[in-house]
């Protein structure tokens, strides 16, 4: 990638571009909650969800939101990992993933180990997709329509 993206928390005045984002990247199907869950994170939340945005010359380009998991302080979880079709494939998603789980591990963490997980679903339209994988991931159960859960293990080794 040429320019690295510039990577912000989702403010209230992004809300409609990165749901329109999220629609290109995605499917028109999932801009109603994408739009419930990108606004969940935008004020006190008792998940310690947070929406992050990557843009390149001033349009966002990519998302990714964490969110603590209910059952374990110490695990959290990624969503809406995404990236405008014209900015798949040049890093905006991995630069993203880094980002998340810096914050998570720097923030959240404070250092002490901690897991992030994952539902894969690049792998039911391309089972031989390496995505996360190619960033430390590793294959874990699968859910019900049969995307494994990837997991990753922060500030230590599992």
């Amino acid at each position: 990638m040429a320019a690295q993206p510039v990577i912000d928390i989702l403010k209230e005045s992004d809300l409609d571009e990165a749901v329109a984002m999220l629609v290109r990247a995605f499917d028109s199907r999932f801009e109603k909650d994408a739009r419930i869950e990108l606004q969940r994170s935008l004020g006190p939340n008792p998940d310690a969800r947070i929406t992050f945005v990557a843009r390149l010359d001033g349009k966002i380009v990519g998302t990714v939101q964490c969110m603590m998991d209910y059952v374990h302080t110490d695990t959290y979880c990624l969503f809406w990992v995404g990236a405008d079709p014209d900015y798949q494939g040049v890093g905006v998603g991995r630069a993203l993933m880094a980002h998340a789980e810096n914050h998570i591990a720097r923030d959240l963490l404070k250092g002490k180990p901690g897991t992030v997980i994952i539902t894969d679903y690049t792998r039911i339209r391309n089972p031989e997709s390496g995505y996360y994988t190619s960033q430390g991931y590793v294959p874990g159960p699968l859910t019900h329509n049969g995307a494994p859960v990837m997991v990753k293990i922060l500030n230590g080794e599992a």
